[in-house]
């Protein structure tokens, strides 16, 4: 009798538990659902990128170490079969993705000379999806949220800065850079002559 009842005192010690815990998660839930939602998106964009490096560097490693022409060409197996994944959450109308019919919120420089230094940025989130700055993809395969102030800045950190980027892969390209791909590169690194 005696073990009953302390099997009944357990189980209503861990009832009451339960109860406080609930209780307290009920109370704290407008807290935590009242997140900034831009952070949130900004972060699901950046794990988006981190997809996309990760299709990069499986294409490169398939393709001879070159880098894919466009981002079509990463969808589908074996690369990226979500297309979600080419979407930032806050993008409000994203762009054609090629002629494939899926969307994409996000910009690639496209083919480049695998010797361009670590630095160059190689894909971004679109220019005015989020306030302030863009989510960024460089040739290391790193991503990080860089403000528009220093993406634009000629004389900035050069691994912000879009100038510094298109001056290393101009180098890097040397004499084999065409004037089409020279345009292509002002396009995407945004150099306004």
């Amino acid at each position: 009798m005696e073990d009953r009842a302390r099997a009944i005192v357990r189980a209503l010690v861990g009832l009451v538990c339960v109860v406080v815990i609930l209780v307290a998660a009920w109370s704290l839930a407008p807290f935590v659902t009242r997140g900034d939602s831009s952070l949130m998106d900004r972060t699901m964009s950046k794990a988006n990128l981190h997809w996309i490096s990760l299709a990069i560097f499986q294409y490169r490693a398939e393709h001879d170490d070159q880098f894919p022409p466009d981002l079509a060409a990463l969808r589908g197996e074996p690369y990226i079969a979500d297309d979600d994944r080419f979407l930032d959450p806050a993008d409000e109308s994203p762009a054609q993705l090629g002629d494939t019919g899926a969307r994409c919120s996000y910009e690639y420089v496209g083919p480049i000379p695998d010797d361009a230094p670590f630095f160059v940025v190689i894909c971004y989130t679109r220019k005015g999806i989020h306030a302030g700055g863009r989510n960024v993809l460089y040739n290391d395969m790193a991503v990080e949220w860089v403000s528009e102030a220093d993406l634009q800045r000629p004389d900035g950190n050069r691994r912000a800065s879009l100038r510094a980027s298109y001056d290393a892969v101009v180098k890097a390209f040397g004499d084999q850079l065409t004037e089409q791909r020279r345009a292509e590169l002002k396009k995407f690194y945004e150099i306004e002559d």
